[in-house]
């Protein structure tokens, strides 16, 4: 092929691809849950499920494309989706998504056709660096190594989430009991009235932050 038509040739595969990434491009967005950065693009959708150690290890690294253009937020059916492509089925099934002070807040809770919770509130506990670690080491501890009591066990369920979100979930005066004088701050909205009278609540201990939320 003389060289003038494979110039042409490449131009044309060229313009070709770009008109199919396009699309790609248009729909990537950006979402923070659990404290950590989702890049979400098109192509993820369908990919090949990754293994839970592949997961655990890469999860969520990706970088924004400057070739995308501005950063978009993701609307929170997106992030559902994503999230139910790429994490356990035990780790999203049953979960919501909250509204946090930096994005959305991944909680067990009934959820609406966006993925947005229903009935489940989060607050964050103003409590000193320390104390969130000793809240956080606390439910480590009994999800991982040290499960609750034998009368609390099934009242309470302790979590290490994919996210990096630690859980603790049960009644209000479980959550309290398990936690002891780990609670600190914690205790008081454990003892309040909105979370002694809710179905259930749940300690989330992530990104040196811990939050209180209750059904």
């Amino acid at each position: 092929m003389p060289a003038d038509l494979r110039g042409l040739a490449l131009v044309g595969l060229m313009a070709a691809a770009t008109a199919w990434a396009a699309p790609a491009a248009a729909g990537s967005c950006v979402a923070r849950v659990n404290g950590q950065e989702l890049i979400i693009v098109p192509e993820d959708w369908g990919a090949a499920r990754p293994g839970l150690r592949e997961r655990l290890l890469t999860w969520p690294q990706r970088n924004w494309d400057r070739a995308w253009g501005e950063r978009t937020a993701c609307d929170s059916a997106v992030v559902t989706r994503f999230l139910a492509e790429t994490m356990r089925l035990d780790q999203t099934e049953g979960y919501c998504l909250a509204p946090g002070e930096e994005g959305w807040l991944l909680v067990p809770g009934a959820r609406n056709w966006r993925g947005r919770c229903t009935a489940t509130t989060c607050e964050r506990i103003g409590m000193a660096a320390d104390g969130a670690v000793e809240i956080g080491r606390r439910v480590a501890g009994l999800a991982l190594g040290n499960p609750p009591p034998e009368a609390d066990r099934g009242r309470l369920e302790a979590i290490a989430h994919g996210t990096g979100a630690l859980l603790l979930r049960g009644q209000a005066g479980a959550v309290a009991g398990a936690l002891g004088q780990a609670a600190g701050a914690l205790g008081t909205a454990l003892a309040s009235p909105a979370a002694a009278g809710a179905a259930a609540v749940t300690v989330m201990a992530v990104g040196g932050a811990v939050y209180l939320c209750s059904d």
